[in-house]
């Protein structure tokens, strides 16, 4: 799950405050961050064991991990009609989804938590 925008605060029902963005990338198909030195990470990298190199040493020198508004900013989106999505960010990184199967199940959805608004579906099928 990728998320986008301001930050907002919810308290569920049982009173637990958690903390969203604007908008949310939930994705079920594969993806990648690449920047201009290759693959920084991407979605089988949780098949693997860790490095002895901190997640952090990954990442450009000006990532602020828990710092609300400081990361990377999207400065384009594109998408094609099998499902793939580009969302290019400052600093030359890039977020791609592309799915990687010919099933009809649910490749990924974009949006707004905790509203009424209708999500953004993408299928193997089509939009939803």
């Amino acid at each position: 799950m990728f998320q986008f925008g301001d930050s907002h605060k919810v308290v569920d029902r049982q009173g637990q405050p958690h903390e969203f963005s604007a908008y949310v990338l939930h994705l079920r198909c594969a993806w990648r961050i690449v920047g201009l030195s290759g693959i920084v990470v991407a979605s089988c990298d949780t098949y693997y064991p860790s490095s002895d190199k901190p997640l952090e040493d990954a990442y450009a020198d000006d990532f602020a991990w828990g710092q609300q508004g400081a990361n990377r900013c999207v400065e384009s989106i594109r998408a094609d009609a099998v499902g793939s999505l580009w969302i290019q960010l400052e600093s030359e990184y890039a977020l791609e989804v592309f799915p990687d199967d010919s099933l009809g199940k649910e490749l990924w959805r974009f949006f707004e938590p905790h509203t009424k608004n209708k999500h953004f579906v993408v299928m193997g099928s089509g939009i939803e």
